[in-house]
């Protein structure tokens, strides 16, 4: 597909990144312990550099998610995927328990978009660390352009302490509540 070639490559992150006992400093300048996982590796690749084991797991989680636990009928597979970047986090043990897409700005609106944001382990702020990591690997690769999300309202206080602000007034979009929100 010629859409590729407007990614710019990236290098893969090999570093296995602490996710011991750590603070992350909030919007606002709050610090808050992230979680006492034990250790977490953060892996950035653009869809050209995923192996096939990944994508199945990518788009196994995806569909385990948002598809079957929401009870939820969409097509999931859209034709971002090829342009965008993937950052998969994986246990001590090389399981997936955490994922983000980043998309970059003119792909999915005039902005860098974050989407299907997705953690396994639920409560233990994996999701928060993801979020955070998306954001400054968007910021290096795209510059200080604004991030959007449509997220699901019950989440929305999670976005809200990374700095974004809603855009919208709650909607239903396959067949949950989201609402769109900004992070200039």
């Amino acid at each position: 597909m010629t859409r590729l070639a407007t990614l710019p490559r990236c290098k893969v992150n090999k570093k296995i990144q602490s996710f011991g006992p750590k603070f992350i400093t909030l919007h606002g300048g709050k610090s808050r312990n992230v979680t006492t996982q034990p250790s977490m590796e953060l892996i950035t690749k653009t869809y050209d550099q995923l192996t096939l084991d990944e994508l199945y797991a990518i788009l196994h989680l995806r569909t385990q998610v948002f598809v079957v636990e929401q009870d939820s009928v969409y097509q999931d597979m859209d034709y971002h995927d090829q342009v965008a970047l993937h950052l998969l986090a994986r246990d001590d043990t090389g399981r997936l328990v955490g994922y983000i897409r980043l998309l970059p700005p003119g792909e999915d609106g005039e902005h860098i978009h974050l989407g299907r944001l997705i953690t396994i382990d639920r409560g233990k702020g994996i999701g928060t660390w993801l979020l955070h990591r998306a954001i400054d690997i968007a910021r290096d690769h795209w510059g200080a352009s604004p991030i959007s999300i449509m997220a699901q309202t019950y989440v929305q206080p999670m976005y809200e302490r990374a700095g974004f602000v809603a855009t919208s007034a709650p909607y239903i979009a396959e067949g949950r509540e989201h609402i769109d929100m900004i992070r200039r």
